[in-house]
């Protein structure tokens, strides 16, 4: 009885060290679309160019022309333009965080120049106490980029 207790707790603990140990599995992958086959793409292309003339009209003729204010769709792809984020990268953010960026009035160019540095300075600070980046800054300023040498003797 006591060495059928000791199998079974030696078991136990082995199974649950394998399962800790264990990597994470890997993120799904995105399905592929129609869309994305390069000659779907190419039969669509006069369509979508068409489409985005449209658009690119409609924007000159709403907001230069007739000095329209934004609304919250053209805010967002104005602040998405200026973070340099695809449409799913931006969708893909949480709905409180694209609510702060309105409410910052991240659409106005000194606006999000100015939160741009803020985020950049806090960021050079949270870098510059990381072991990890201090490491690479001496293995950079030690060691520097890979050299590339056109000696060929």
């Amino acid at each position: 009885m006591l060495i059928s207790n000791i199998n079974s707790l030696i078991h136990t603990t082995t199974t649950t060290t394998l399962l800790l140990h264990l990597p994470a599995p890997p993120p799904p992958k995105p399905v592929p679309s129609c869309r994305d086959i390069l000659w779907v793409q190419l039969a669509f292309l006069p369509y979508w160019s068409l489409q985005y003339f449209g658009w690119y009209l409609r924007w000159v003729w709403k907001f230069w022309i007739l000095k329209h204010d934004y609304g919250d769709e053209e805010k967002c792809y104005i602040i998405r333009k200026f973070m340099g984020l695809s449409h799913g990268q931006f969708e893909n953010l949480d709905d409180h965080v694209k609510e702060e960026y309105l409410d910052l009035e991240l659409w106005k160019k000194e606006n999000y120049e100015s939160w741009k540095a803020e985020r950049d300075a806090e960021l050079k600070l949270k870098m510059a106490q990381s072991g990890r980046y201090k490491s690479y800054r001496r293995y950079m300023k030690n060691n520097g980029p890979g050299r590339m040498y056109f000696d060929d003797s």
